[in-house]
């Protein structure tokens, strides 16, 4: 579809426009309010709409789709959002109301929608230009005007755009780092650089939090419990803390996490069911008893309490992803931060048929929302099998997605330890309630895991943390740090120095043979 702008050159900087532009923009946005996701940080109403009408009607939707992110628009929320405001909407009824919108949807085509875009920045460029006195008529008197775009006037007056300074772009200058430190330190007393806490002491400490802008990984083997780990995340946040958080699946449905979520309610000491089944005698209640429908009498009342309490304090919006590209991913993030969510989970991180390249890029993709859209996001991922049975692990583990690591800002990965490693370790709570520092040893009958802390920009890494884990409960609690117990110490010192030694006897019985000879 092609327009003919409707220009007007003179000292009036608001003379210069293409309104039949920016009506073909707003007709499209009214069209397919989806477009707000992809270009509503691009569009600057303030500096691209110079007709008032345009801007209205542009802000109008823009603040009706931030309240109905994910539903349909329609005339009766249209109608309904412009009556509600005395101001807005004698604005409404000037413009003859929904039949201006449905006047200039008429005219749009939406496969030209780059093409408005691109007109739409140009005379907002323009416009900037003139008000630093830039030679615009100059330029827009020119024969092949119509065929110049944004990117080649900046260039044609590149000698002069340090000087300029619009929403467009413009050059930004280095700075000398440190010259405001004493400022910082008053500001990082009055908002401390922390995010979102997880229910977890030590790692909440080590990573300050879910930070935004910070993309963490958190690694398990097939069947471990990553998702139930995140479950406990998302429980603690969308309804202990009531703080908006966004699980995207493709792996589990929404039955399989409603399970966790109600037995990781009940199980977990965060959200205080555990003290009453305790004073009832009950030591827990398994999730399969849950949705198998075999409860006594008893777990059937506190199951029921504990449902009632996810009802009335949930903000977890979960989505089960059909489709997980990158396009995907990065539209339910953006509409999903329109509703304030302020943590995004992605379970699982996926390399589809071993293809390890679109594994990576989606590592990159998280990395990049995470960071323009200043939140943070949590992604889970699955080790290598081998790497099950390793006593330790590293990012070998990770097989031939190890570039995910250096996108990360925080790198976890968790094991069950196998009960003949447990004489190895002992865990060491730096806090325990009664004794302040303790060291334990691990109890045959519990399931431990080891969890490494394997990259931390936030801070300390490669620590290794023990957690207490029942998932059939989707218990997970946070014992302390896992360390070599002493007689395990020995045994690597014993290991170090009889390799010296054999390394000594080996040069020993070479300088002698040398001598020989």
């Amino acid at each position: 579809m092609t327009n003919k702008a409707v220009i007007f050159i003179s000292e009036d900087v608001s003379k210069i426009e293409d309104l039949a532009t920016e009506m073909l923009i707003v007709g499209s946005m009214y069209s397919n309010p989806d477009l707000l996701l992809d270009y509503s940080e691009l569009i600057k109403s303030n500096y691209d709409f110079n007709q008032p009408s345009n801007k209205f009607l542009y802000d109008s939707l823009m603040d009706l789709y931030s309240q109905h992110a994910g539903t349909e628009i329609n005339e009766v929320k249209i109608n309904i959002y412009m009556n509600s405001d005395p101001d807005r909407k004698t604005k409404y009824d000037y413009l003859k109301g929904y039949k201006c919108i449905d006047r200039i949807m008429k005219l749009v085509d939406l496969d030209d929608f780059p093409v408005y875009y691109e007109k739409l920045k140009k005379y907002s460029l323009l416009r900037e230009l003139e008000r630093k006195g830039f030679p615009v008529q100059k330029l827009m008197g020119r024969k092949d005007f119509n065929k110049i775009g944004t990117e080649d006037i900046i260039k044609g007056m590149e000698y002069q755009i340090n000087t300029i300074g619009t929403v467009i772009g413009g050059v930004e200058d280095s700075i000398i780092l440190g010259h405001n430190m004493t400022d910082k330190i008053e500001e990082w007393k009055l908002t401390p650089d922390v995010g979102v806490p997880v229910p977890f002491e030590i790692i909440n400490g080590l990573i300050r939090g879910l930070r935004g802008k910070k993309f963490n990984l958190f690694g398990m083997h097939s069947g471990c419990g990553k998702s139930r780990t995140t479950s406990k995340i998302a429980c603690y946040l969308g309804i202990k803390l009531q703080i908006p958080v966004l699980v995207l699946v493709n792996e589990q449905d929404e039955a399989e996490w409603l399970g966790m979520q109600i037995s990781c309610v009940l199980n977990n000491p965060e959200f205080g069911f555990d003290i009453q089944m305790k004073r009832r005698g009950i030591d827990g209640i398994d999730e399969t008893k849950i949705v198998t429908g075999t409860l006594n009498a008893d777990e059937e009342e506190i199951v029921k309490e504990a449902a009632k309490y996810i009802e009335q304090n949930s903000k977890i919006y979960f989505l089960e992803l059909n489709k997980y590209d990158e396009n995907t991913l990065k539209r339910q993030i953006k509409r999903h931060k329109l509703r304030n969510c302020q943590l995004i989970i992605y379970d699982t991180m996926k390399a589809p048929d071993h293809d390890w390249m679109t594994f990576v890029r989606t590592a990159d993709m998280l990395k990049e929302v995470a960071s323009t859209e200043d939140i943070p996001v949590w992604s889970t991922f699955q080790l290598t099998d081998d790497s099950l049975f390793n006593d330790m692990l590293t990012s070998q583990a990770i097989a031939n997605g190890k570039h995910i690591k250096h996108v990360a800002d925080a790198l976890m990965m968790a094991k069950p330890i196998s009960r003949d490693q447990y004489d190895k370790f002992v865990i060491y709570s730096p806090n325990d309630p009664f004794l302040g520092e303790s060291t334990s040893q691990l109890e045959m009958n519990v399931n431990y895991y080891m969890v490494v802390i394997d990259k931390n920009r936030g801070g300390k890494d490669k620590d290794v943390l023990c957690f207490e884990v029942d998932k059939g409960k989707n218990l997970w609690i946070e014992k302390g740090y896992l360390v070599p117990s002493q007689g395990e110490k020995e045994l690597k010192q014993l290991k170090k120095e009889s390799k010296k030694l054999k390394t000594e006897k080996e040069v020993a019985n070479l300088r002698k043979a040398l001598n020989k000879e």
